[in-house]
């Protein structure tokens, strides 16, 4: 017998034999449950590579040996290049990876279709260091993780990194607009 069958039928029996023991809303519960389970492990994945390049302060290229792959961090976004701040962000974030071992675990893809993730130096998650460091903002649309907005508030009040500018360099990524420069703007 198939292993995957054996082990299909053993977890069917141990729902049927759940569903026989419960009374209904123990079992609507136990149901939400299940499918809450299946549904955060179906997509969890993890990879693992050299970093090999970092193109912004919250995107990086990974090796994987037989492929390259963008990876975007997830939950947070760090000034964009032409912004106030964009290059320091982009060396915090290759000083803490460039050419080091990092696992991503993956949540997602983007409309870009790079991968979204939490990026991991050993036991370092770099999403949450560059936000405590001050390189970037917890990206409060996309963002689960409330020691991201903690790290935030900690950076803010320590003035560290980008918090150290003046008030008016200090526009997240998702609101700044590059400067249109005369002559270059499409017609």
């Amino acid at each position: 017998m198939n292993v995957g069958v054996r082990l299909s039928f053993s977890f069917s029996s141990l729902i049927h034999k759940a569903m026989t023991m419960l009374s209904y809303p123990t079992l609507h519960w136990f149901a939400f449950f299940l499918s809450l389970f299946c549904a955060t492990t179906a997509f969890a994945a993890d990879l693992t590579g050299q970093v090999v390049g970092v193109i912004n302060g919250d995107t990086l290229r990974l090796s994987t040996g037989n492929q390259q792959l963008k990876v975007r961090l997830a939950e947070i976004d760090a000034p964009e290049e032409k912004q106030p701040w964009g290059n320091r962000a982009k060396q915090a974030l290759s000083d803490l990876v460039l050419g080091k071992e990092v696992r991503v675990t993956v949540q997602t893809a983007d409309r870009y279709k790079q991968i979204l993730g939490r990026v991991f130096v050993g036991s370092m998650d770099v999403n949450l260091e560059l936000v405590r460091q001050g390189q970037a903002w917890a990206y409060r649309q996309y963002t689960w993780d409330q020691r991201l907005l903690t790290a935030e508030q900690e950076a803010r009040t320590a003035r560290r990194g980008l918090w150290s500018q003046s008030q008016v360099n200090l526009v997240p990524p998702w609101e700044w607009k590059p400067p249109i420069i005369p002559g270059t703007a499409k017609k």
